[in-house]
């Protein structure tokens, strides 16, 4: 699984951060964003070596995404986990399918190509049909 940012500006609050080895609480306004907030966490980190010893610890980039983890659990609406799912089937016999290329391997009866019809009311991101580009036959709906 991954988590997934959604984009939308500054989350409510701006980026906080309370660090989990010190205790020290970081407002989310006092910097412009969460880059902003790590460089000053960063800072901060720096200057108390005997808290922070690790280098991974004082890297703005792992700082970033300490931010965003701690955003998680303060926001999880503003997030949402990346899995695999299985797309929702409309009830049967609620709309038509949407037609594939017939088996014919892309070819009318009369030796024409096929080519797809696209919905007009979607702008055409459905294909509803195929005509022969020979004969005009129309096979779908």
């Amino acid at each position: 699984m991954k988590l997934t940012y959604k984009p939308g500006g500054m989350p409510p609050g701006g980026y906080p951060y309370t660090d989990p080895r010190s205790g020290k609480t970081f407002d989310g306004f006092d910097a412009g964003g969460a880059g902003d907030q790590a460089l000053r966490i960063a800072k901060y980190r720096r200057a108390n070596p005997h808290i922070f010893p690790e280098p991974d610890w004082i890297d703005p980039g792992f700082i970033a995404h300490q931010i965003l983890d701690f955003q998680v659990l303060r926001l999880p609406r503003r997030f949402f986990i990346e899995v695999n799912h299985v797309p929702r089937l409309p009830p049967a016999g609620s709309r038509k399918a949407n037609p594939v290329i017939p088996e014919t391997g892309g070819k009318c009866g009369c030796g024409g190509d096929l080519m797809p019809i696209h919905c007009a009311t979607c702008k055409g991101k459905r294909v509803v049909g195929w005509t022969c580009g020979k004969c005009g036959k129309k096979i779908g709906r």
